[in-house]
């Protein structure tokens, strides 16, 4: 018996590509989904979660063996690039090249101030102010 995906049969063997860049654009499992949202809670669709509408590392027995050490990697860099500096986009956003990966389809202006060491801190590398910017 064959599959049905979007009303056609899907035979078994058939290789069922799906693209990221139209499934994290699809406006009806995301509100404005052409923006950039960092607010946006969890990366969640809206309606709730469903974890087959952001699938960054694809899914099932295709996905990604890192995607675990990569969350973990791309947050602990998050965090120690936010804890020393301030990053705010200057101009427009450059057009996404679709890929293996999504990517900018150029450079990413930006402006970069560091932060004012929090004076309550001992440790040279300590906690460092959240309001405070070196011009």
């Amino acid at each position: 018996a064959a599959s049905w995906i979007g009303g056609r049969p899907v035979g078994r063997g058939t290789t069922v590509l799906i693209s990221q860049l139209l499934l994290h654009r699809d406006p009806r499992f995301w509100t404005h989904p052409d923006r950039f949202d960092a607010s946006r809670p969890g990366l969640q669709p809206k309606g709730g979660p469903h974890r087959h509408v952001y699938l960054p590392f694809s899914l099932g027995t295709r996905g990604c063996i890192g995607e675990r050490f990569a969350w973990m990697e791309a947050t602990l860099i998050l965090a120690a690039v936010a804890q020393r500096l301030v990053l705010r986009p200057l101009g427009e956003w450059p057009a996404p090249l679709p890929s293996l990966t999504l990517r900018p389809a150029g450079a990413v202006p930006a402006s970069v101030q560091a932060r004012v060491p929090n004076r309550r801190s001992h440790a040279p590398n300590g906690p460092l102010s959240a309001s405070g910017i070196v011009s």
